[in-house]
Formats: C-alpha cells, structure tokens, sequence
C-alpha cells in the first residue's frame, strides 16, 4: 500500500468518527430541505418565480450548504487541529509528504459533500416531484 493511500484510509477512519461532521456535511442539508418542504406554500408554484415552486429553489441551495459546510466548516478545523496537537510536525519526519494529509482531507471532504448533494436532489425529486 502506497503511503498517500495509507493516510487517505487513516484520513477516512478518523473522518468516520466524527458524527458531528458526518451529520452537519451528509445529513443536515436534506434534513433542512425536507423539513421545509412540509410547509404547503413551498410546494405550490409561484407566479413571481416564473412558475416555479419555492422548494425547487432549495434544492439547489442545500447542494451549496452541503459543499460550504465541508469546505468552510469542517475541513479548515481538522487541519487546525492537526497543527495545534503537532501532528504535522510530527509527520514531517515520515516519508509522507504534507500534500497527501491536504489530499486526503479535500477528497474525504468532497466526497461526503457529494454524497449529501445526490441525497439532497434525490430526496428533492423522490419527495417533491
């Protein structure tokens, strides 16, 4: 196993122990997004947005809250932390260079933040048609 794969597996394993991010980045968007779709006037179309219902707006803004909490809110804290503990001193006296930690971070991040993306347009068209 190469070492930028090793760390992107660690990287995955402490991601996973985290259920504050997992829920803030996967499930709060399309928790948001489904809770304000049980109000009765999102889901009626609007004259004043060319037809379109409010929820059809939404959908699109919680794929951006999802992308925004793991860019802003959960990625730059976790590398903030790996400084403050020393982790990063520490790693460069391994062969893995501190662009795999980076890389490994914005992978993890995207993905979860892709993940709550098609679950948010999943939950979008499945439950608002």
């Amino acid at each position: 196993m190469s070492a930028p794969t090793a760390v992107l597996k660690a990287e995955l394993r402490l991601f996973l122990r985290e259920p504050f991010s997992l829920f803030w980045i996967v499930v709060f968007p399309t928790l948001l997004l489904a809770i304000l779709g049980l109000i009765p006037s999102f889901r009626e179309p609007s004259a004043e947005l060319g037809g379109n219902r409010v929820i059809d707006l939404y959908v699109p803004v919680s794929v951006l809250l999802a992308t925004i909490m793991a860019g802003l809110m959960a990625l730059p804290p976790v590398l903030a932390g790996y400084r403050e503990r020393g982790i990063l001193r520490r790693m460069s006296t391994t062969p893995v260079r501190p662009a795999a930690l980076l890389a490994a971070q914005i992978a993890l991040h995207f993905a979860a933040a892709l993940v709550s993306a098609l679950l948010a347009i999943a939950t979008g068209r499945l439950a608002f048609g």
